[in-house]
């Protein structure tokens, strides 16, 4: 990790999968506890970025999040293009793990296993949480497989190894009930900023070019309190260009083969 902005660590807590290293473990204690600050640029919100030696960012703690995908028309590029971007654009690989049943966003990430959780919605936005405990690195222990079963709504193998690397996990999950899909989404993403009189924190503005499974575009509102992002979305006007869905609604018509930039919800 290189450097870190915005935040101190979200306020959920979550049972640990403790069958297996997570990712948070292997940052030298960096990640302690949700009271601890993190050194660097003014404090933000409940949602902690890190900025990757590899150009990449990944995002931990609860957040309200509105998310819409599409085409761009050359007035907004140019909007969101205006807002200051925290780091240089960064290409990005995921692999999400889909079923039918699936009920958590759970994705390959630079070999990791990650959980992104929805624990409510009300309107428009969703309230998500991404726990550092839920960044796993391989091997696997059975615990995370009997859990990542579950989260996705598929039967797994009743007896499950012990450990598994990644090729072993896509094999069993290939043999869960139902199969577990893998999309493939590769994407160039740019963190932004949007703020108004009045606020005191700003809003995050993730946006994603996508190449992969089809040539799309992705913009995603965060913050911890709805009301910013009502004003940055009506601001911006994404609503009326986009259309509005989270990821794991994205990944269900991927896996099916259709696109997301057709219509607008």
């Amino acid at each position: 990790v290189t450097k870190t902005t915005k935040a101190h660590f979200g306020r959920a807590k979550l049972a640990p999968l403790t069958d297996g290293p997570s990712w948070s473990s292997c940052l030298g204690g960096l990640v302690v506890s949700s009271s601890v600050w993190v050194s660097g640029l003014r404090p933000s919100w409940d949602f902690t970025v890190f900025f990757l030696r590899n150009g990449d960012q990944v995002a931990f703690g609860t957040h309200w999040e509105w998310r819409g995908f599409g085409r761009l028309s050359p007035a907004l590029r140019a909007r969101l293009g205006a807002l200051p971007a925290l780091f240089p654009p960064a290409p990005t690989h995921d692999e999400y793990l889909w079923a039918p049943g699936a009920a958590v966003n759970v994705k390959l990430r630079w070999g990791a296993l990650k959980f992104k959780r929805l624990l409510a919605t009300e309107g428009e936005f969703g309230s998500w949480v991404e726990d550092p405990g839920e960044f796993l690195l391989f091997p696997l222990g059975a615990a995370t497989l009997a859990q990542l079963g579950k989260d996705l709504g598929v039967s797994m193998p009743a007896a499950l190894p012990r450990r598994v690397d990644r090729e072993a996990l896509l094999n069993l999950l290939q043999n869960a009930v139902p199969p577990v899909r893998r999309v493939s989404v590769r994407k160039l993403r740019v963190l932004r900023e949007w703020e108004d009189r009045g606020m005191t924190t700003p809003v995050t503005v993730d946006t994603a070019e996508i190449s992969e499974p089809e040539s799309s575009f992705s913009v995603g509102l965060e913050h911890a309190d709805r009301r910013a992002l009502a004003r940055c979305l009506a601001a911006l006007g994404l609503a009326s260009e986009l259309r509005r869905m989270n990821y794991l609604e994205a990944i269900a018509l991927w896996a099916e083969g259709l696109r997301v930039a057709d219509g607008n919800a």
